[in-house]
C-alpha cells in the first residue's frame, strides 16, 4: 500500500515481497513501518498486484515491484523505481492484475500485459503499445483483472 502525501512525496507500507516498498531489496519490513519512496514532486500514484507507479508533476512515470510484464521492462521485479519511457507526459496510470495502462496528456493510451492476449495460453505483451482505435480518452479505470478506459469524442 502506498500513500501520496501533501508534500508530494510517497510512502509505502506493508509487504515488501518483490520490492513493493521500493527499498532497494526484498527484506522483510515491519508491516507498520512507513518507507519513503525515492521520487519527488509526485502528483498521482496507482497500485496493482504487488506493483506501484507514481506520476511526477512533469508527467514522468515511475514504477516498481513485481511486474508480470505489465509496465516494467522485464517480467521479473525491481526493488527501486524505474522510469517508464513513453512518447509524452503521463496524465494517469492504472494497474490491473496482469496489465497496466498509461493515459498520456494527448489522450492516447499505452498498455502492456495480459490486456492484448487473445487466449489465456498466449504470452503477455511486454512492450508498451497504443490501444488500436482508441483516442481522446479522458479517464482510465482498473479492476483486479484488467485495466480499461473511457473515451469521449472530440468537442464532447
Amino acid at each position: 500500500t502506498c500513500a501520496l502525501l501533501e508534500d508530494h512525496s510517497v510512502v509505502c507500507f506493508g509487504d515488501n515481497s518483490y520490492g513493493t516498498l521500493a527499498t532497494g531489496d526484498t527484506a522483510a519490513v515491519p508491516r507498520t513501518r512507513r518507507v519513503i519512496v525515492p521520487i519527488s514532486n509526485v502528483r498521482a500514484i496507482a497500485s496493482g498486484y504487488q506493483q506501484s507507479c507514481a506520476i511526477t508533476m512533469g508527467g514522468e512515470l515511475w514504477c516498481w515491484g513485481y511486474d508480470w510484464g505489465v509496465l516494467l521492462p522485464s517480467e521479473d521485479f525491481t526493488t527501486t523505481p524505474v522510469r517508464i519511457t513513453l512518447p509524452g507526459p503521463v496524465q494517469q496510470v492504472v494497474l490491473g492484475y496482469s496489465d497496466g495502462c498509461a493515459l498520456l496528456e494527448s489522450g492516447d493510451v499505452w498498455c502492456a500485459g495480459g490486456l492484448f492476449r487473445g487466449a489465456p495460453t498466449e504470452p503477455y505483451e511486454t512492450t508498451l503499445r497504443t490501444v488500436p482505435g482508441v483516442a481522446n480518452v479522458v479517464q482510465l479505470t482498473a479492476s483486479f483483472a484488467s485495466a480499461s478506459g473511457t473515451a469521449t469524442r472530440s468537442g464532447s
